[in-house]
């Protein structure tokens, strides 16, 4: 009777057992599923955006973070940028944001910029980092750098390399200044040393690679403040 007991005991165990296992499995492939269902919703937001895109990692929602992480290359910048996605209910409630401005508005943004401080400095040339996190209009509102120069949203730090600047004699650098100061904007102005072709050099390498590279001799940075105050930083 007591084996009886006991063999009993065990099929139960092991029914339960396996009952666990497979319910257990049912929950993991459930999770993947709606991982992947996410992961298409995200590449359907981003369709907006005229580019290719392959995602390189996904990181879920949880108690210590709000959003649902993606980073995503892009093949038109060949880099990667950042997409959160704030859950809900239902799909229209689902919350997308994504910094692929910072890439989709670097060029046409030190171009545009280019275009100002030349007034002034017509040996200038720009670069521009954007320092805004997110802006939710891009693309359905703010279309381009324009938009973006005369939105809420402008926040940026500029670069301006020439060979000619001085830093004894700042009359140029004022004028650029209290052209900008209507924005708040960090500018840097870089003296470089002269080299043939630095147009070039400048337009078709990274704000890095400028920066890490022989060119700049010293810099001057100031920051313009909301109400048009500008601060000036020391020479480096």
């Amino acid at each position: 009777m007591k084996r009886m007991l006991m063999i009993l005991l065990m099929i139960s165990l092991i029914i339960g057992i396996g009952g666990c296992i497979e319910n257990g499995k049912e929950e993991s492939v459930s999770k993947e599923e709606a991982v992947e269902a996410l992961k298409n919703k995200a590449l359907d937001y981003l369709s907006k955006y005229d580019d290719d895109f392959e995602l390189v990692s996904f990181q879920s929602a949880s108690l210590m973070a709000q959003y649902n992480d993606l980073v995503v290359y892009s093949s038109k910048y060949d880099a990667n940028f950042n997409v959160h996605i704030k859950d809900g209910e239902k799909d229209e409630e689902m919350e997308f944001t994504d910094d692929y401005f910072t890439l989709d508005l670097v060029e046409p943004g030190s171009e545009y910029m280019n275009e100002i401080v030349r007034e002034y400095l017509p040996n200038a040339n720009t670069k521009i980092k954007l320092l805004t996190q997110s802006i939710k209009e891009y693309k359905d509102g703010i279309e381009d750098f324009e938009d973006y120069y005369n939105s809420k949203y402008f926040l940026i730090k500029l670069y301006v390399f020439d060979s000619t600047l001085s830093f004894e004699n700042k009359s140029k650098i004022n004028s650029v200044l209290e052209r900008l100061k209507s924005k708040p904007i960090m500018v840097e102005f870089v003296q470089i040393k002269e080299q043939a072709k630095v147009e070039d050099f400048v337009k078709n390498h990274t704000l890095n690679e400028i920066l890490e590279s022989e060119l700049p001799i010293k810099s001057l940075e100031f920051t313009i403040s909301k109400n048009g105050e500008i601060e000036e930083g020391t020479i480096e």
